[in-house]
């Protein structure tokens, strides 16, 4: 007769054992469920986001120009042109909070300013802060050009000045041609110059003569053709 065989665990240690096994399973399947939702939800939310961009100055818009940019239809780099008039474009630094949340939507997590830190070179991204330094705080605020607007002129140019390619000084024409495209007013003009002079000591105009050459555009013709005040 075979010997009946014995088990050290008494019924309550049975209970025990048996609870954590479906504690456990329970765990797993909502965990499961818990991921699969979340998912769903992001992948809903970028749809959303996406069928959104196609309207323009949309934060949606601001959001896929800046991915497209970094992307650059597969070619070796960043569009920096395209994230400038991004910047340039944007209404408000509001604006910009929900452009960094419709890009983690679009992205599907991605994080826009380590991105814009990646993408772009010291000086660029310098110049994007200072681009976004002289936006009003909220959208339909009326732009002053002010001391501070001044300032973040001055170093706008002043990143263009020092731009690199390669290691190798260069100028960031486009950056500068830029800047002053924005200066409202000859009058405007004269504070930026004071500005660049107080935090660089040197001359404004003497500067943009030794960064630009005679196949250049005119600053001296962009100022002019503005407006006295």
């Amino acid at each position: 007769m075979a010997k009946e065989s014995t088990s050290f665990l008494n019924d309550a240690d049975k209970t025990i054992i048996r609870g954590t096994v479906y504690g456990l399973s329970a765990l797993a399947v909502t965990t499961i469920l818990f991921f699969s939702g979340r998912a769903i939800y992001r992948k809903r939310k970028s749809n959303k986001s996406e069928s959104l961009s196609l309207n323009d100055n949309s934060t949606q818009n601001f959001a896929k120009r800046l991915k497209m940019a970094f992307d650059n239809d597969g070619w070796w780099g960043t569009d920096v042109e395209n994230v400038r008039k991004v910047f340039v474009e944007l209404p408000s630094k509001d604006e910009f909070e929900k452009v960094k949340k419709e890009y983690k939507n679009i992205t599907k997590g991605g994080n826009l300013v380590k991105d814009l830190t990646d993408e772009l070179t010291n000086t660029e991204y310098a110049e994007m802060q200072n681009i976004l330094a002289a936006k009003v705080q909220k959208n339909g605020q009326k732009k002053i050009f002010d001391a501070t607007a001044a300032v973040s002129c001055a170093r706008r140019l002043k990143a263009g000045f020092d731009y690199k390619i390669l290691g190798m000084p260069a100028t960031d024409k486009e950056a500068v041609r830029q800047v002053l495209t924005e200066i409202p007013t000859q009058q405007a003009w004269q504070i930026v110059r004071i500005a660049y002079y107080k935090l660089y000591a040197k001359p404004l105009e003497v500067e943009l003569m030794n960064e630009l050459d005679v196949f250049d555009f005119s600053w001296a013709d962009i100022i002019k053709n503005k407006p006295k005040k």
